[in-house]
């Protein structure tokens, strides 16, 4: 007789506490993709550089891309840090990390000097004038604030490596202090024009509205200060320079560009700030949702860059029109999967036609099945679905686990653990129980020919099968196993059939 084990409550809380566990663990959500982060354009005197932040799962690199001549890019440096913001001055980057600033050696990528960052905000913008760097951001007060400290002399040879390149300490400076109750400041950017030097900054006026704002930074301070745009949702906007006057790009993000949400331009003129003008050029369908944006000008041209998660793309100013967006770096994997979305969408609708007619077909045949001289019913479709998604989360949340200690992040090493770590589960507790914990929950067992739990090697024979197939290719390996067990009549997978074995109700109708 097959002993009967039922599901309490107790065991359904276990199991709901581990599904909500497998949903929210963070390595399972990132996937195998990679995803860009805090674009930031740096020209130099010979080139153009783009410094990208990369995640994939927990790692975090910044790399470094340059163009050449021919307007292609490639990626010269891979680095370690979270950075807020890069600038070059003088053969050297200058990137702000959250407790020093680093300098760079702008061809080697090597770390010539460091000083410390002692401040409760990080720079979102900085520029060097007249020998002394500037860092702006915005505060945990709300405040919009300025950090000055002069260069060292940099002299050829030796003294242009020396480890600390700060004359003196960081002098603090707010340039917007709000009030009780006054808009508070969220993000800012710089610009140096060849007259005149620009400070961009977004009040949030309490969640009613977003306000873009832009005033020229003097030795005083802050001008009178000019709003040039307001939204309702976050603001994203980039700087830079067109003709020697400084130019904004602008729109709500993150978001679709579609025809409610359209990037615009403006381009201040004879002391103005000109109505603004949108760019029908980058509402089209090949720039999904952009998370982030930054310009800069080069060979007298805009660029103004697209960061979506997993994509960057670039447009090109000439004055009077924008190219259309080109990408110009992407996550591989995902492109892969976006270059054959055709035939994943087209091998999905025949899955599910075929599917639909198996599960029509699978009614006329018999429901019972004779095993050693007793009668049983045989576990629908539906019961053994759900018991292998119950099964399936504890598998991934083990992995989860396991990868995340054994530092196992490439999408290969995954799927063979994943597989072989699903034939032990399968076959080590069919062989003891003749069920899983999924089986279990479902009420239902497997038993061999001879009526009783499947032996070691009939259960890994019946498991082995699924296990190939699900290296190869899970969603096809899933498929191909409905299929056949809907079109046999003891509803059989293919392991089943090779290794003798049913698939029944526990308790018997």
């Amino acid at each position: 007789m097959l002993k009967h084990h039922s599901t309490n409550r107790t065991s359904r809380l276990v199991l709901a506490a581990v599904v909500f566990l497998a949903i929210g663990t963070p390595g399972l959500a990132q996937g195998p993709f990679e995803r860009f982060r805090r674009p930031v354009a740096v020209t130099t005197d010979e080139a153009l550089h783009l410094f990208v932040q990369r995640l994939k799962g927990e790692e975090q690199t910044v790399a470094a891309w340059r163009r050449d001549e021919h307007g292609s890019w490639s990626r010269v440096a891979e680095l370690r840090g979270d950075y807020s913001t890069i600038i070059w001055h003088d053969g050297h980057f200058y990137m702000f990390l959250k407790t020093s600033v680093v300098r760079l050696d702008d061809q080697s990528f090597r770390n010539v000097g460091h000083a410390d960052w002692w401040f409760n905000w990080r720079p979102q913008a900085a520029m060097v004038i007249d020998g002394t760097l500037m860092a702006f951001g915005a505060g945990p007060d709300g405040g919009l604030h300025l950090a000055s400290a002069p260069l060292a002399v940099a002299d050829e040879g030796a003294a242009s490596r020396s480890s600390r390149f700060l004359r003196a300490d960081w002098q603090r400076r707010p340039l917007y202090q709000p009030g009780p109750g006054a808009p508070r400041c969220i993000d800012v950017r710089t610009l140096l024009t060849a007259e005149s030097r620009w400070v961009f900054w977004v009040l949030d006026r309490h969640q009613e509205s977003k306000a873009l704002n832009v005033a020229e930074l003097t030795a005083d301070g802050l001008g009178e200060p000019d709003t040039i745009a307001t939204a309702r949702d976050a603001l994203g906007f980039a700087v830079a320079e067109h003709d020697g006057r400084p130019m904004v790009v602008f729109t709500s993000l993150p978001a679709r560009l579609r025809e409610k949400r359209l990037l615009a331009y403006r381009v201040r003129k004879d002391e103005k700030w000109p109505p603004f003008h949108t760019i029908e050029s980058i509402t089209n369908e090949p720039v999904e949702q952009t998370v982030e944006m930054v310009a800069v000008t080069w060979e007298d041209s805009a660029h103004l860059f697209l960061s979506t998660e997993h994509r960057i793309l670039v447009s090109q100013f000439d004055g009077a029109d924008w190219s259309v967006p080109r990408p110009i770096m992407a996550d591989p994997v995902w492109q892969g999967m976006v270059d054959h979305l055709v035939w994943l969408v087209a091998i999905a609708v025949i899955s599910v036609i075929v599917l639909i007619v198996s599960l029509v077909r699978n009614r006329s045949l018999p429901r019972r099945v004779e095993i050693a001289g007793l009668e049983y019913t045989l576990a629908s479709w539906p019961r053994r679905v759900a018991a292998y998604l119950i099964d399936l989360i504890l598998i991934v949340l083990v992995l989860a686990v396991l990868s995340n200690f054994a530092g196992i992040s490439s999408w290969v090493e995954l799927l063979i653990g994943f597989s072989a770590l699903e034939l032990l589960y399968f076959s080590i507790f069919e062989a003891r129980t003749g069920h899983t914990f999924g089986k279990q929950a479902m009420g239902i067992i497997v038993v061999s020919r001879n009526g009783g739990y499947p032996s070691a090697s009939e259960a890994l024979l019946r498991n082995a099968i699924r296990a190939a197939a699900d290296t190869l290719a899970i969603p096809l390996s899933w498929l191909g196993g409905s299929f056949v067990l809907l079109n046999t009549r003891g509803s059989q997978r293919l392991g089943d059939v090779l290794a003798g074995t049913y698939v029944v109700r526990e308790q018997n109708e």
